[in-house]
């Protein structure tokens, strides 16, 4: 079995992935043949720029989810994995005892809102703290840039800045980077691919 942890503050994105990978290989074919904004992963930690105008403004159906007080648990079937792979999401309000989840995850997902200027010093913060910990020394994060579909104060280049997001990526190998809108599943084969690699 694999256990891939999935935090960051509250309303980020987090329990709206686990809705989106619940069914992803009854969708994946679809998804495939829909276009996509840019929102691709690049695996040597580099960054890409802002996507396109006007990708998102259709309208989408969005499953409803409500904030995570405790630990959502999704088992997820990617094809043509031998694993078990379990999504472990525990809530933003529950990040003083994150630290005792970290021992059993293989892969780490965390989440930051660029939509949200008044939250980036938080989800910073606990970033820093995720990255930094002895516990997760040898275990791959990806830090995923979500709800980049809104409108923010901001740019997403400012809020990269903010973040730290090029210190982060030197001070240690296996991080990854993607950008995303869980709305308009933008960046989520990229996350399916991520989760699929080197498990």
């Amino acid at each position: 079995m694999v256990e891939i942890l999935v935090i960051g503050c509250a309303g980020t994105g987090k329990s709206l992935l686990l809705k989106k990978l619940k069914n992803w290989n009854k969708t994946s074919t679809a998804k495939k043949n829909t276009a996509q904004p840019n929102g691709q992963i690049d695996l040597d930690g580099s960054i890409e720029e802002d996507p396109a105008a006007g990708l998102y403004e259709r309208n989408v159906d969005v499953p409803a989810t409500k904030p995570t007080i405790g630990i959502n648990v999704c088992n997820v079937n990617l094809s043509k994995q031998p694993h078990d792979i379990v999504l472990k999401e525990i809530g933003g309000v529950m990040a003083p005892i994150w630290k005792s989840s970290y021992k059993g995850a293989s892969k780490v997902i965390y989440f930051v809102d660029v939509s949200n200027s008044t939250q980036i010093s938080a989800s910073t913060s606990l970033l820093y703290e995720v990255v930094g910990s002895d516990d997760l020394r040898d275990i791959p994060i990806l830090i995923v840039l979500n709800k980049i579909d809104r409108n923010c104060p901001i740019g997403l280049y400012e809020m990269k800045y903010l973040i730290g997001l090029d210190e982060i990526l030197q001070q240690r190998d296996g991080i990854s980077v993607v950008e995303s809108s869980m709305k308009y599943e933008t960046g989520v084969a990229d996350i399916v691919q991520w989760i699929s690699t080197k498990l």
